[in-house]
């Protein structure tokens, strides 16, 4: 399970960094609805990411 959730938390930023750059390509930015749903993807990929290097962590 460890190794899952450090793998898709580093997979949902990656989604949400490519979905923005092809948003931004496709000019998609006219919606702010993308941009968040882009950034919450990043912001749960990282936040995912902190909870599970601090439960592998001995401190």
């Amino acid at each position: 399970m460890k190794f899952f959730s450090r793998r898709s938390s580093i997979l949902l930023v990656i989604l949400g960094a490519i979905l923005l750059l092809v948003g931004v390509i496709a000019h998609w930015t006219y919606s702010n609805a993308f941009s968040m749903f882009c950034l919450l993807l990043i912001i749960a990929g990282v936040v995912l990411y902190v909870v599970s290097a601090k439960r592998n962590s001995d401190y």
